[in-house]
């Protein structure tokens, strides 16, 4: 492979029909009604299967001159190999020769972490809750049960540990607090497999089924596809982080068209075609909540063979590694575990070295260059100068693509309706190509300087959304407000996208 996760070539794509689940990324397509998009993937960049964890962390940043704080989440890549996180729900069971020989326990991982803290602390978590370890432990509790047609009081025997809080964070504007239970955590609050007990003793501690899954601890698999939107292709390439049921339904899709057309011909990616996505949140069956067809009769035109030919977008911030020491301080201080009940946070760290970079901001410092057709360009050092731009419209190379890139919106001239459309970013105030200054203090479309002025203010940097639609950012130091959270779904990974790094806003 060549990033990790990415498919070689189509054969390893479709051979990769493993479970996955979760749902966020930045095509909010299942917003739309119906929730049905055309999508047509690059021709340079292959899907890439993701495994992250889901980290909370409390983020402040400004909006409207006003400093808010909320729970969000940060998504690291598990050290684990892809081997190892597939098997991940692997156990032995009691019927096993392993078990029944004494070698191995109930429960144990076949294939258990070596490296990954968070994979070795959410087994801990596991075991503590079976074994009834937390809290009051294993107990008993009184309830109303449905006997014929009466209901009637019993005493009930029950574990606490599975509903002992964890984790628990707190954010200025958030309207509740966001609490982590110990069986949500260790992936035990699945409908399936609860007995009636545990339902009766989730229901007295609130605890909804239907939102359990936001807890989750464990390792979450998607795919990762650059797609261009066949109806909207002005948007360029865009990522979109899907379900691991979709990605499925796209391998069933692409698939069947190698078997009728062949290898070549029903390659995507070497003779393009459009697929479309379908989110079905009300399907009978609760299982199948994603789609995906061949719309044989939609054409792929030349403003969408062009999108999808370009470089694709850069996917650093999604390939990144969960950072071990953020990790250990984030949960040590937020976990309700102290004293002699903490957890051994010293076993999950022992010897724990990541197979590749961690820090969002390392990589934000230092971005990896991008490869040319010809095989990489080489990074330049601080005194080298930059190469002349080809395109005059985009003189600081900047990708047309991204949400950040928005279009100069200044008349060419007095009096013209051709505007300058040279490339900038949002955040800002001076177009690089013909020189006008915006007020985006006041407002982002403003024009408070025009090139033909006698004063005109020095150009600095700044990009094909339009500016316009870019919205307001008042300097590149301030943080965009995050967007809305997708709606989750028991599919659903347990966060939602947000747009600043790779931080994501907690769903409740």
């Amino acid at each position: 492979m060549g990033l990790r996760g990415e498919f070689e070539d189509m054969d390893d794509f479709l051979d990769d029909a493993r479970k996955a689940r979760g749902s966020f990324g930045s095509v909010k397509w299942r917003k739309k009604k119906p929730p049905i998009i055309d999508t047509v993937m690059s021709m340079k960049r292959k899907p890439i299967a993701l495994f992250r964890h889901s980290l909370p962390m409390n983020v402040s940043y400004e909006k409207e001159g006003v400093q808010e704080s909320h729970v969000y989440s940060e998504r690291g890549g598990c050290w684990e190999e892809p081997e190892v996180i597939e098997e991940q729900n692997f156990r032995y069971r009691e019927k096993d020769r392993e078990v029944q020989s004494g070698s191995r326990e109930v429960g144990e991982r076949k294939n258990p972490p070596l490296v990954c803290p968070q994979c070795m602390f959410f087994e801990w978590v596991r075991q503590q809750v079976l074994a009834g370890k937390l809290g009051a432990g294993f107990g008993q509790m009184t309830a109303k049960m449905k006997k014929g047609n009466q209901v009637v009081e019993e005493t009930i025997d029950v574990n606490f540990s599975f509903v002992e809080p964890l984790f628990h964070f707190s954010a200025d504007d958030d309207d509740d607090d966001t609490i982590i239970h110990a069986g949500g955590f260790a992936n035990l609050f699945k409908e399936k497999q609860l007995g009636d007990e545990n339902k009766i003793l989730l229901r007295s501690k609130k605890i909804q089924l239907t939102d359990a899954w936001r807890e989750n601890g464990q390792t979450q698999k998607n795919y990762l596809f650059c797609i261009c939107d066949y109806d909207d292709p002005s948007k360029g390439l865009q990522k979109a982080i899907e379900a691991g049921q979709l990605g499925e339904a796209v391998i069933k899709v692409i698939a069947a068209e190698r078997e009728s057309l062949g290898a070549e011909k029903g390659n995507p990616f070497k003779n393009p075609y459009v697929i479309r996505w379908k989110h079905l949140p009300n399907a009978v069956f609760p299982e199948v909540k994603y789609e995906a067809l061949k719309m044989a009769e939609k054409e792929i035109g030349d403003d969408v063979r062009q999108v999808i030919a370009g470089e694709p977008p850069d996917v650093t911030d999604e390939l990144l590694y969960l950072n071990a020491e953020e990790w250990f301080t984030r949960m040590e201080e937020h976990c309700l575990l102290k004293g002699k009940d903490a957890p051994p946070w010293g076993e999950f760290l022992k010897g724990a070295k990541a197979p590749g970079p961690t820090a969002r901001s390392d990589s934000a410092k230092a971005p990896a260059p991008r490869e040319s057709e010809k095989g990489g360009e080489k990074p330049r050092g601080r005194g080298e100068q930059k190469p002349a731009p080809k395109d005059p419209k985009n003189p600081l190379g900047l990708d047309a693509a991204s949400d950040e890139t928005v279009a100069c919106e200044c008349p060419v001239s007095k009096g013209s309706d051709e505007q300058c459309g040279g490339y900038m970013r949002a955040s800002d105030d001076t177009c690089p190509v013909c020189g006008a200054v915006y007020d985006l203090k006041s407002n982002p479309v403003s024009i408070k300087t025009l090139p033909w002025d006698k004063n005109k203010e020095k150009v600095a940097p700044a990009a094909p959304r339009g500016r316009s639609a870019a919205g307001g950012t008042s300097g590149s130091a301030k943080k965009p407000e995050p967007k809305p959270a997708d709606d989750g779904d028991d599919d659903a990974i347990p966060f939602a996208r947000c747009e600043f790094g790779s931080s994501e806003r907690w769903t409740k």
